[in-house]
């Protein structure tokens, strides 16, 4: 006899209660919720995962029904792995190209209680030497994730330098498909070029964005007028005339 279709029937109080078939997603037996499958679970977060490369947040994962316990029996079952503290990859996935899972986790962290799709307006945006690799503008050391927000915050999180300066909605831009903000090229210079690096990285940057025709230097005297109107000037000086 098919398994799925026996009944064991328990007596409690002159009462009869027959127990759950083997459990399926999300039932409720005998007034007890029986445990979801980690299918069911992941389908849970499967729009959340989708829209983030594999990634999750457990401040996205509860809004979509999934609590922290249930995304360590996710890890402990192999289906998810950690990558910060909360947040969270599939342990199959595709790697991001030009991003790697710190950079991209280091955002989501700091930004994780929105849904993707609720994202309009960034919080953080990924700036300096991270934005540069973004770009492709230079070989600058990103030892640290680099963000700036336009308002005062702070962060508790390790290797996370956060900026804040005005941040113009010309300054920034989405990239990877809409999977991450970013300063636009022309402010990611102007953002190196006040920033106490050597110099010649900064060189080395500005010389790929005008090479590959990413930036121009009316643009990045207007991202830096900006960022640091002060410092103009000096920025003047070091672009080429074009």
């Amino acid at each position: 006899m098919d398994s799925h279709h026996i009944t064991v029937q328990k007596h409690d109080q002159g009462h009869s209660y027959g127990l759950c078939n083997p459990p399926w997603g999300n039932k409720v037996c005998n007034n007890i919720a029986m445990p979801e499958t980690t299918g069911a679970l992941l389908d849970r977060l499967d729009a959340a995962l989708r829209e983030q490369d594999g990634f999750v947040t457990t401040h996205q994962a509860e809004r979509l029904g999934v609590r922290r316990s249930k995304l360590s029996a996710l890890v402990r079952s192999g289906d998810l792995q950690p990558v910060i503290r909360s947040v969270y990859v599939l342990a199959k996935r595709k790697p991001m190209p030009r991003v790697d899972e710190r950079t991209y986790a280091a955002w989501l962290a700091l930004d994780g209680q929105r849904l993707p799709w609720e994202r309009d307006e960034p919080i953080v945006v990924l700036s300096h030497a991270s934005a540069a690799r973004i770009h492709g503008l230079g070989a600058i050391p990103d030892d640290l994730v680099e963000m700036t927000s336009a308002t005062r915050r702070t962060t508790t999180f390790p290797a996370i330098r956060i900026h804040i300066a005005p941040l113009d909605t010309s300054d920034w831009q989405w990239a990877m498909e809409r999977r991450i903000t970013v300063t636009t090229p022309a402010r990611t210079i102007a953002d190196l070029a006040v920033s106490p690096i050597e110099r010649d990285y900064v060189f080395e940057a500005l010389g790929d964005a005008i090479e590959q025709r990413k930036a121009t230097r009316g643009a990045v005297i207007a991202a830096t007028a900006r960022r640091s109107p002060r410092r103009v000037a000096s920025i003047s000086r070091i672009l080429p005339n074009q």
